[in-house]
């Protein structure tokens, strides 16, 4: 990255003092022409003289303050803007008005030659000379750089994706900052804006044509420079540039960019984020801050991707008390460092347990009664918990069970339960976990003071244990992507962006609603390893392998956020809807009391297991292990 700033100061001095001397020359120079067309000679008669001298020395001044006033010599004429020639034109014509007052009725009170008027013919001429002196200079070196930039670019530089106003910006900053750095041209989708230019600089073609731009035009590096692009555009661009061998950078809002930060060092390289990227959430964050601003937030699952982003956010809006509650020791550790390392004031209540160990959680709390609770603990990953059935029943369900009923006796106001897309027509013990879940929290909502919610959404970017970590971990070290299915997709959101909308839907809750967030379309893991794949800068299917093995126990290859059965209401949030669940939902109660008497007391055993399929009957049979 590029440290201008030392270096642009003195060159930018520099600039403004050699043009303040050319026009303190020119300005000299105009009215001694105006008044040798005057008398027709280049000699001027000694009182001739003096009178130039009386109107040039007033007329010198004006001009130059002027000058001064509308930026003559603060813009960086090599890449002056509209906005700037217009203040410079406006400039020499209030001087040129000045002028005419000073010449035509000043001077003639200036001794010597004490009322001898200046000729208006004269005065005249000296404006338009002077108009033509300040100006022509500027837009000549304007138009000598656009020139030598649009030569340059040819050969070689920086393609620019986006000929808007965020690209116009980059092209300036790009110019300003770094003179090794050339625009070959911009690149944008809009038809209307082919063959013309910006700044100077033509507009090539769309982004299908950038394979063969970056050739043509032996570009080194390309930039999109679009307000919040879509994540299809991002791919194309990213394929093209990625089977180059070209590096993309991704440039953003100019409100992200931080105060004092120049365009070129706010730029990044693309990354997963950027490849799902949908319009940007509008979130009501004063309604969020008046839930838990000042309050004290539990979240259990805290050493996690969800938890530990749900502790993040919630600790922006200032609680009084933030309780951490994990198993995980290290990861307790390390969500309470980064937190208070952001935030020093923070009270961090960290509590290393099991969230079924209630009697641990009420001495540990110490008399603290949160006002919400984000439970995000559970096991998680699919195929294990197929080989741990009880194990996933016990901590996904029971651990649940037992922080409900904790939460009941404190008199906690408002508990929110992280669900899954994986508890729709569940094939799998993990996602039947959830479901289960699901029916408890409607099953105890209105009993209590507590006020239950859910909130069931998808697969999250880079959370621990999911496959974009998988695949950057075989990427680098197999330069092999085992994926199970070329037909299987999934549902994907960024982590900061599901907590965002979580902690929306516990601000709408009123009692027994499960949310669904908006997910977008489903992407097809097979295009996302690819992606991965461009993004580590090699080629898919050359540099790196995708290998196909098949479909794991529980999988299924494409997840749904509702069921059939299922009615989805909208909420005041765009990106957020509900789901009423109805008894029918419940499928064998008298299972599902067993199964909660079971786990209440403290029951792990296969037992577990056959009742879940009695109430999740989407399970099919109870395993030939299980059943004997």
């Amino acid at each position: 990255m590029l440290d201008t700033h030392a270096s642009a100061q003195p060159r930018e001095t520099r600039s403004a003092l050699s043009y303040l001397a050319l026009d303190v020359l020119l300005l000299i120079t105009t009215p001694y022409l105006a008044f040798g067309v005057r008398v027709e000679s280049l000699t001027l008669p000694p009182d001739v003289f003096a009178l130039y001298l009386k109107y040039t020395l007033g007329a010198l001044v004006i001009r130059l303050v002027a000058n001064w006033r509308g930026g003559a010599y603060k813009a960086l004429w090599n890449y002056a803007s509209a906005v700037d020639v217009s203040r410079l034109l406006i400039a020499v014509s209030v001087a040129s008005a000045l002028c005419l007052l000073h010449g035509g009725l000043l001077v003639r009170f200036i001794p010597p030659g004490f009322g001898r008027r200046l000729p208006l013919a004269i005065i005249f001429m000296d404006c338009a000379f002077a108009v033509t002196a300040v100006v022509a200079p500027r837009l000549w070196r304007r138009l000598v750089n656009a020139g030598a930039a649009s030569r340059a670019g040819g050969s070689g530089g920086t393609l620019i994706v986006g000929a808007g106003r965020l690209g116009q910006l980059l092209l300036q900053d790009l110019r300003t900052a770094s003179t090794t750095i050339d625009v070959a041209g911009f690149v944008d989708d809009d038809a209307s804006k082919h063959a013309r230019s910006l700044g100077g600089v033509p507009v090539l073609g769309g982004v299908d044509s950038l394979p063969a731009l970056i050739g043509e035009h032996k570009a080194e590096l390309v930039i999109i420079a679009i307000r919040n692009p879509n994540g299809a555009l991002v791919r194309r661009i990213l394929a093209a540039t990625s089977a180059a061998g070209v590096v993309a950078k991704l440039m953003p809002a100019p409100s992200e960019i931080a105060a004092g930060t120049k365009v070129m060092q706010a730029l990044r390289t693309v990354d997963i984020d950027d490849l799902l990227r949908r319009p940007r959430v509008e979130s009501d964050l004063a309604a969020v801050q008046a839930l838990v601003g000042g309050k004290t937030v539990m979240v259990t699952g805290a050493g996690g991707s969800i938890g530990s982003e749900l502790a993040r956010q919630c600790a922006r809006c200032e609680p009084a008390h933030l309780v951490l509650v994990d198993h995980n020791e290290d990861g307790m550790y390390q969500v309470q460092r980064r937190l208070l390392a952001s935030y020093p004031s923070l009270h961090v209540v960290p509590i290393v347990a099991d969230v079924r160990d209630a009697k641990l959680l009420r001495a540990q709390l110490a008399g603290l009664i949160p006002d919400v609770v984000y439970h995000a603990a559970a096991y998680k990953h699919v195929p294990l918990m197929e080989q741990n059935p009880v194990a996933a029943l016990v901590n996904n369900v029971g651990g649940t069970l037992a922080l409900l009923t904790l939460c009941e006796s404190l008199g906690v106001p408002r508990v929110v339960i992280i669900s899954s897309d994986k508890a729709v027509h569940p094939s799998s013990v993990m996602g039947a976990t959830k479901r289960l879940t699901e029916l408890l929290m409607w099953q105890r909502a209105g009993k209590s003071r507590t006020v239950y919610s859910a909130v069931r959404f998808g697969n999250v970017l880079g959370s621990r244990g999911s496959v974009v970590p998988l695949f950057l971990e075989q990427i680098q070290t197999q330069r092999r992507i085992t994926v199970t299915h070329p037909e299987m997709t999934r549902f994907f959101m960024a982590t900061s962006e599901a907590v965002e909308l979580v902690l929306q839907a516990s601000v709408l809750s009123r009692g027994g609603e499960l949310f669904v967030l908006n997910m977008g379309n489903p992407i097809k893991i097979v295009d996302l390893a690819r992606d991965l794949v461009r993004l580590s800068g090699m080629t898919p299917d050359d540099d790196v392998q995708i290998v196909f093995t098949g479909t794991r126990p529980g999988e299924k290859l494409h997840e749904a956020l509702i069921a059939e059965t299922e009615a989805l209401e909208a909420t005041a949030h765009s990106s957020i809807n509900v789901v009423r669940l109805t008894d029918a939902a419940l499928g064998d109660a008298a299972a599902l009391a067993q199964l909660e008497s079971l786990l209440s007391d403290g029951e792990s055993d296969e037992r577990l297991v056959k009742l879940l399929h009695r109430v999740i009957p989407e399970l099919g049979p109870v395993p030939q292990s299980t059943a004997s």
